[in-house]
């Protein structure tokens, strides 16, 4: 199902659709983005995805994870972690994400969650279309984060935050990687329990580290396409000047 959001940023008419099957008709908007759609556009950029089939049952999901992968979630179901799911964030939940994700993003030095970002969280939550996901300790600190887009056939993960970095005692290290394999774990058969086909990890990065990661997870690798259009002189100029700032190196300070 396709998921469209319309709004307005410095007075441009913008259009954002999720899982187009049609890139060929346009909105009547400056800027249109594009997020995993189905077909090719000559300004989109083509992009690996990681996608597993929830229509497997619980025992063969469980199977085709890596074998480390097994171990640390059972491991993880001794310990004190609670699975947290708001199917409806509250705009604070959503604040608390973002303070959250921002931390994460300034260790990884990377794009961080502003104002834009936040507001489309909000516009998605209004459709009924975001999930927030976390795992808390007994002392009910966030040891991890996940953010979903859903059409309640696909669930797409549009970010997932961990403050592993943080802290240098092998231990507590370990409890991230724990928790952080367990709540993707308990995400998926959420998902499925509730009609969901598909989840998708997102795109497969040039990061070889976190491409491990996703394939470890036993789904499949399926092509898919984003990026910007634009359908007058402004809007190429809106992206021209995002372009600047994006390749900037002071973008993240």
């Amino acid at each position: 199902m396709i998921i469209t959001l319309l709004r307005k940023s410095w007075n441009v008419k913008m259009t954002h659709i999720y899982y187009a099957e049609n890139t060929e008709s346009k909105p009547e908007s400056s800027i249109i983005s594009y997020t995993n759609a189905l077909r090719p556009l000559p300004t989109l950029q083509e992009q690996e995805t990681y996608q597993i089939d929830l229509t497997l049952s619980e025992e063969d999901l469980f199977r085709k994870l890596k074998k480390s992968n097994r171990s640390q979630i059972k491991q993880a179901t001794t310990k004190s972690f609670t699975h947290f799911i708001e199917k409806h964030p509250s705009n604070e939940e959503l604040l608390k994400f973002q303070q959250y994700y921002n931390h994460f993003a300034k260790d990884k030095n990377t794009h961080q969650c502003n104002s834009f970002h936040l507001k489309t969280l909000q516009l998605l939550r209004d459709k009924n279309a975001l999930i927030i996901s976390k795992i808390l300790n007994d002392q009910d600190e966030v040891f991890c984060y996940r953010v979903y887009l859903t059409d309640c056939i696909r669930a797409l993960t549009l970010y997932s935050a961990s403050h592993f970095r943080k802290n240098d005692v092998p231990e507590i290290k370990r409890l991230y990687s724990l928790a952080s394999r367990y709540l993707l774990w308990k995400n998926i058969l959420w998902f499925k329990q509730y009609g969901h086909a598909i989840y998708d990890l997102g795109s497969l990065t040039n990061d070889e580290n976190i491409r491990q990661f996703k394939i470890g997870f036993g789904g499949e690798v399926v092509k898919a396409y984003s990026g910007y259009a634009s359908n007058n002189r402004i809007g190429k100029f809106v992206l021209w000047i995002r372009k600047v700032k994006m390749n900037s190196p002071y973008k993240n300070r």
